[in-house]
């Protein structure tokens, strides 16, 4: 007979042991806390179907193709992102949100409203804090 510890999922144990929760949730926001992860997984997200390099570009204006192949790449590496090359000329790639790259987005979604209801207060104590180091 299987005890209720077998049923407890590996993602489960984890979440209460602070140790490797902390090294998960830290790798993790490694990987999506720069400044180009986020705005890629959204795009992809809110596109729904796949998209090509060039769509990708113009959805996220400031960013340089160089910038965005590197981040592609990773994202890809870590099985987030999907890539298919089509074997036509010019070159036909489309990228898009994996199942694991999918499951990402409620999660940025509610760090997004913690964010919009927090913010204000964040940014009221930093400010306190920055005026308080300066005076000193």
């Amino acid at each position: 007979m299987e005890t209720v510890d077998s049923e407890v999922s590996e993602v489960e144990r984890h979440a209460y042991d602070g140790t490797t929760c902390r090294i998960l949730i830290g790798s993790v926001l490694d990987l999506i806390a720069n400044k180009w992860a986020v705005p890629i997984i959204l795009a992809l997200g809110r596109a729904g179907e796949p998209m090509r390099f060039t769509e990708l570009s113009r959805a996220i204006q400031t960013i340089t193709q160089k910038e965005l192949t590197k981040q592609l790449r990773e994202l890809e590496s870590v099985g987030l992102v999907g890539r298919r090359v089509h074997p036509v000329v010019p070159p036909k790639v489309e990228y898009w949100l994996t199942g694991t790259g999918h499951s990402l987005q409620p999660v940025l979604d509610t760090l997004a409203r913690w964010a919009a209801a927090n913010g204000a207060t964040l940014a009221k104590h930093r400010a306190v804090r920055n005026a308080a180091a300066a005076a000193n």
